[in-house]
């Protein structure tokens, strides 16, 4: 297989997250130095956090999905993935500081991600929480793997796992609500890896990202910022219900074959896109 970026550690990452996966351990408490040479040579560690949280976490939904495309056969992580520098200005590129974090690219099949830590950012561990004027305005490393995870169940979609396809419109209401889902029912996993405050934030990001629809940001940051962990847990459940009721995701859900994800995880199937 040829090298690309990253491409000749991707089985090796792969295999630890496995082997991590059965069993209790922390990813960072038991990766620390595979964690400090991956930042030396690796533009992001999102999709990776990503892919390992979401298969300990035990999600049923998202986690099976991020893992065929994490497990593709014969892949190197540059051709799966797409990480640009931070000064680059290309049209709809994923930057930091900008409401796009991340993007599915159906055409090359590529998610494209933030080059997120950049170089003086090595060594830091505490996202910033600075808000912006946007929909999702807290920037938090759990929202890292989120992103992560929203962009290649977006290239799941695109394979042959449903009987057809799915609008993009659809793929984002589905999205919407088992990310917001996974966050409520997998809590104590969510704040054992960041912590409550990046969790609270986090909280933040799914309440404002469908109700700031009907109102202004700057209003919602002012009545959600002093809200506690518990208050904030209710008003996400009610943006979940809202969903539920008015968008189906269920349905969307009920199209999804579970079992042809698990059936072509890991081989050659699970590259082809859907009427290649």
């Amino acid at each position: 297989m040829a090298n690309g970026l990253l491409g000749d550690v991707r089985d090796q990452f792969i295999a630890e997250a496995k082997q991590l996966g059965n069993s209790s351990a922390s990813f960072t408490e038991n990766n620390a130095r595979r964690s400090i040479n991956m930042r030396k040579r690796h533009p992001n560690e999102s999709y990776f956090e990503s892919y390992v949280n979401f298969s300990q976490s035990g999600d049923e939904v998202i986690g099976p999905m991020v893992r065929m495309i994490m497990e593709q056969p014969d892949k190197n992580i540059s051709d799966i993935f797409e990480f640009k520098g931070y000064d680059d200005v290309e049209k709809n590129r994923p930057k930091r500081k900008t409401r796009l974090r991340g993007r599915y690219v159906l055409s090359e099949d590529k998610t494209k991600l933030i080059r997120d830590p950049i170089v003086s950012d090595f060594g830091k561990v505490d996202p910033s929480y600075e808000p912006y004027a946007m929909a999702r305005p807290y920037f938090t490393k759990l929202g890292n793997d989120f992103t992560a995870a929203h962009e290649m169940v977006h290239a799941a979609l695109n394979r042959d796992v449903s009987e057809e396809g799915f609008l993009a419109k659809d793929q984002h209401e589905f999205l919407d609500y088992y990310l917001g889902k996974t966050l409520l029912d997998n809590e104590d996993f969510w704040k054992s890896k960041y912590g409550e405050k990046d969790y609270s934030f986090e909280l933040m990001n799914n309440i404002i990202n469908e109700e700031s629809k009907f109102k202004k940001i700057k209003p919602l940051l002012d009545e959600l910022k002093d809200m506690s962990v518990g208050d904030l847990k209710n008003r996400l459940q009610g943006v979940l219900d809202y969903q539920k009721k008015y968008r189906n995701p269920e349905k969307i859900k009920d199209m999804i074959n579970f079992d042809a994800i698990k059936e072509i995880t890991g081989k050659p199937e699970s590259k082809v896109l859907r009427g290649k």
